[in-house]
This record gives structure tokens, C-alpha cells and sequence, in this order.
């Protein structure tokens, strides 16, 4: 008749041991996951400076390279510089529909550090030159402008 007693209590323990090492995990995660959160802030600021690095990055937030590369990874589902790349893309679609600055100079205020790259950057990750981009939303907005007449 003890046995199921002692049975219930391994559960119970067994149920409490899982319980806290979830807690563990969870809270070990949201830790991780600020230093992200201010490389991603750190980023938004200093996207434009085209030697901005993992190292410099890693500094400013006040972790190792590789241990903000990993935990970068794990919780954006991309590398450090797929994320810089991207974010830099982004703004540079902001200026293109924003502005009439060259595509060149809009490449080196997005970060990137010759034409070439800005170029090759830019199509691999929307499938557009910049300047297929620009005159691709010159288009749409024509469209939108013709539809509201």
C-alpha cells in the first residue's frame, strides 16, 4: 500500500524539478535575449557607419563577439551581419521612396561601402536593383495616385 504513495511523491518532485528548470530556461532566455534587444537598439543607431562590426557591437552591449553571435542567431533566426544587412536594406527602401538621392549615396548612408555591394546586397534580398526598387514604388504609387481620381 506505501508504493503508491512513494510513486505520487516521485511524480510530485519529479513534476516540481521540471517545473523549475523550465523557469530556469525561460528566465536564462529573456536574459539572453536584452543583450539582443540592445544590440538591435545599438544597431538602429550606428547602422550607417559602414565599419560597424560584431566586435564593436559586442563591446557597446558588454558581451564576447562570438556569445552575442550565437544567442543573435538562436533569437532572430539569422547570423549578425544577415540581420546588419537586412536592416540596412530597410532603410535604404525608406530613402529610395522617400528621397531623389542617388542610389550611390543612398548606399553609403545605409553602411555599405562601395556601389557594388550596396547593389548586390540590396537585389538578393528584395530581388530589385535599388533602382528597380525606386521606380518599382514610383509605379505603385502612380497606380494608388490613379485609382483615388
Amino acid at each position: 500500500l506505501s508504493k503508491p504513495k512513494d510513486d505520487s511523491r516521485k511524480d510530485v518532485i519529479a513534476g516540481i524539478f521540471m517545473s523549475a528548470i523550465h523557469l530556469i530556461h525561460t528566465s536564462s532566455r529573456r536574459s539572453r535575449y536584452r543583450y539582443v534587444d540592445s544590440a538591435k537598439e545599438y544597431i538602429s543607431v550606428h547602422y550607417s557607419d559602414g565599419s560597424l562590426s560584431l566586435n564593436e557591437v559586442s563591446e557597446a552591449v558588454g558581451i564576447s563577439a562570438p556569445y552575442l553571435s550565437g544567442i543573435f542567431s538562436e533569437a532572430e533566426q539569422m547570423g549578425f551581419s544577415a540581420y546588419l544587412n537586412n536592416y540596412r536594406v530597410e532603410q535604404a527602401k525608406q530613402f529610395l521612396q522617400q528621397t531623389t538621392t542617388n542610389m550611390t549615396d543612398v548606399g553609403y548612408k545605409c553602411g555599405f561601402n562601395s556601389a557594388q555591394s550596396f547593389n548586390r546586397v540590396f537585389k538578393k534580398i528584395t530581388g530589385f536593383t535599388p533602382g528597380q526598387y525606386r521606380e518599382h514604388m514610383k509605379n505603385i504609387q502612380t497606380m494608388k495616385e490613379g485609382e483615388q481620381i
